[in-house]
């Protein structure tokens, strides 16, 4: 078997990369590897490897993409990553434009947040995974694409695989402190700059669903969250809205547009002074989803990653079956 190793230095949680390092190494002797591959910047410094390949590129994500590609032509059956969402969702987002069918992942936590699918072990349970218990399971991503009902492949923007959301924060690490961060300095040169949640994200913001629009009823959208529903369980939940119906529908996604930032490290502990409103859309796999009217100063945000979007419109379409996530069996 042949693994690829890749850890993220910048992760929120990369103050311990050194212990996690180490782990992984032990994690790997008790497998029955026959090669291992690494790359300089992104692990090789922490785990033994049988090679090592040297990423180029000027910036972060260009040095990212690089060493994914490296590592690919090693042919591995499976890519252990040690990050948070946003790197394991950049990692997959690489490998499947690079055209790697199901590529297997096992996600080590390493990052802020740590609740995607694809982040399912912590390094302290590796010790306690026999290799053998080691299982992959399918899992469906959104694909977010810059347009109106496009789908082309020039298009995509990328892939989320916790959720895809519309606005212009995200959730970040600062001297080991979560914060609100601005989705735009991020993406054009990694910069940390903390910054408050727009207020409205659009004017007549429109939904279109397979041809049929609607607007968007709020007097505000603060944020747009679209995630995925394979692994939801919310039937018989009517407080939960339409969603409780996806599986009737058959329903794999849903989309929310809110009057309050969602994704967010700031809680009143007393509760909302004033209402929340939501307005909710389930859509399947045969379903073409598109939002416009979404002004300059929103990003679009997939898994903690930020893009920026060309054409203030974004269509959504759910891929099931796109990666092979690890699990264990005793879990």
């Amino acid at each position: 078997m042949r693994a690829a190793l890749l850890l993220n230095p910048l992760a929120g949680g990369a103050d311990k990369i050194s212990e996690i390092g180490e782990k992984i190494c032990l994690f790997i002797k008790t497998c029955e590897w026959v090669s291992s591959v690494s790359a300089i910047g992104f692990g090789a410094e922490y785990v033994k490897t049988d090679t090592i390949v040297k990423p180029e590129g000027s910036t972060y994500l260009e040095k990212l993409i690089s060493a994914i590609t490296l590592v690919s032509d090693f042919h591995p059956d499976v890519y252990l990553l040690a990050g948070g969402d946003g790197f394991a969702a950049y990692a997959a987002d690489c490998l499947l434009k690079m055209g790697i069918e199901e590529p297997k992942l096992l996600g080590v936590a390493m990052g802020t947040a740590n609740i995607g699918p694809i982040i399912a072990f912590s390094a302290d349970d590796l010790m306690d995974l026999p290799p053998d218990n080691l299982l992959f399971s399918d899992c469906g991503a959104i694909e977010a694409f810059d347009g109106l009902n496009t789908l082309r492949k020039e298009d995509s923007i990328a892939f989320g695989f916790n959720d895809i959301v519309i606005g212009n924060t995200l959730l970040g690490t600062i001297d080991n402190k979560t914060r609100l961060l601005s989705a735009r300095a991020m993406a054009k040169d990694g910069s940390k700059i903390p910054i408050k949640p727009m207020a409205n994200i659009g004017e007549n913001l429109c939904i279109e669903k397979n041809g049929l629009r609607k607007i968007v009823s709020l007097p505000k959208t603060a944020q747009i969250i679209v995630s995925a529903l394979e692994r939801e369980h919310l039937i018989g939940r009517a407080v939960s809205g339409l969603l409780c119906f996806h599986s009737d529908i058959r329903a794999r996604a849903a989309l929310i547009c809110c009057s309050r930032t969602l994704v967010t490290n700031v809680f009143d502990s007393a509760g909302f002074p004033d209402l929340v409103d939501f307005s909710q859309l389930v859509f399947g796999e045969d379903d073409i989803v598109s939002i416009d009217g979404l002004k300059e100063e929103a990003l679009l945000i997939a898994d903690g990653n930020p893009y920026e979007i060309n054409r203030n419109v974004v269509t959504l379409k759910y891929r099931p079956d796109v990666v092979k996530i690890a699990q264990s069996c005793t879990k």
